[in-house]
């Protein structure tokens, strides 16, 4: 863990392409393992393992090697044969979280974010929920992005949304906030929102958002981490109509929307800057839709019944409102409510505005022109 190469994000040399840079890494985790001192029983477990983490590496290899042999179909195979492993199969139950705290019924629940650049005006629930299916010639391949399916992204934090859009104008941004629909029932996700360095932090005792890391945990997290490795590549050119570095987290995405087994999703962290890594406002949500519920227009059912979420507002005007602070604020109160627009005319003295129009007439002088 103290090995920097082994630190995400992680980008190939010049001298080295991302399939031979990521077998080396591989092959170099293996290694540490094996050398590895007896020390405890999560050592010891590591060692024992140390085969079938190598398989695992061979099965991600062979799938980039099939996929850039023009052999998609049998890419894909080779990440369905590796989830079928046993013990990835063990370690993605143990990495799979439910997202409770996000529940919309929950006093002090937690929200996801989801952010949209447009020029035009944004005012209903539809303009800011996944591209439309009769859209899709707008959803490019990034990374777990596949080209054409329009999938549902959202962020921890307003921050990383505007981060993964490689920092728009805010004054061009629509803002929304997403929960879970409590009468949806459960939603799990795969949860990729970690690196060696942050087990490293923590101790394998907390990880992120208070979460403990239990034995199970800790195993399933060392497991896992070269399928997570072979996800989180910088990409080496990010304007060119094919990435190499997506084509492992594409293919996981796949699976997740085949699957069967209540993975809504993945969770995953961003790659955008390293301050975000270990961060847990740091943390990107992917949602693809139900692969029986893919239409040739409109939205996926599955998705618009998991989630419940606010009108977009502009980043401008909600940037107006005097919230938690200014005297105002104990006599005014902006209610919940659809039509924010007519909550900010109601409770005027509650805005930006009012407080500029008083700074205005408090600090400047009036006078006009001399005309000759």
């Amino acid at each position: 863990m103290k090995d920097k190469r082994l630190m995400q994000p992680f980008t190939a040399t010049p001298s080295s392409s991302y399939r031979d840079s990521l077998d080396e890494n591989l092959k170099e985790y293996v290694r540490k393992i094996r050398n590895l001192s007896p020390t405890g029983a999560l050592t010891d477990w590591l060692k024992d393992n140390a085969n079938q983490i190598e398989i695992i590496n061979s099965k991600l290899i062979e799938s980039i090697d099939q996929y850039l042999s023009g052999s998609a179909g049998k890419a894909y195979d080779k990440i369905e044969n590796l989830m079928e492993l046993a013990l990835v199969k063990r370690s993605l139950m143990s990495l799979k979280k439910p997202l409770s705290k996000y529940q919309h019924d929950r006093r002090e629940s937690k929200s996801l974010f989801r952010v949209r650049e447009s020029e035009e005006h944004l005012s209903e629930r539809d303009g800011i929920f996944h591209i439309p299916f009769d859209k899709r010639n707008f959803v490019k391949t990034q990374r777990y992005s596949i080209a054409g399916l329009p999938c549902l992204y959202l962020g921890s934090s307003l921050y990383v949304c505007w981060q993964e859009m490689g920092k728009p104008s805010l004054n061009k941004l629509f803002l929304s906030h997403f929960k879970l629909n409590h009468e949806y029932g459960e939603v799990n996700v795969l949860n990729f929102a970690f690196s060696l360095e942050a087990l490293k932090l923590q101790r394998l005792e907390s990880f992120l958002d208070s979460h403990n890391i239990n034995d199970i945990e800790a195993k399933a997290y060392l497991a896992i981490w070269p399928i997570l490795l072979a996800c989180s590549y910088n990409v080496e050119h990010p304007y060119s109509s094919f990435s190499i570095e997506y084509v492992v987290p594409n293919l996981i995405l796949q699976w997740i929307g085949r699957e069967k087994c209540a993975l809504s999703g993945i969770m995953y962290l961003s790659t955008k800057t390293k301050q975000l890594r270990n961060n847990d406002i740091g943390i990107n949500f992917v949602f693809p839709p139900a692969t029986d519920m893919v239409k040739h227009k409109g939205f996926c059912p599955k998705l618009n019944q998991i989630f419940k979420w606010s009108k977009p507002i502009s980043w401008q005007l909600l940037n107006t409102i005097n919230h938690n602070g200014g005297a105002d604020n104990n006599t005014f109160n902006i209610q919940i409510s659809d039509d924010l627009e007519n909550q900010i005319i109601q409770n005027y003295r509650a805005t930006k505005f009012y407080k500029m129009e008083n700074k205005l007439r408090d600090f400047t002088k009036l006078n006009n022109i001399e005309i000759a």
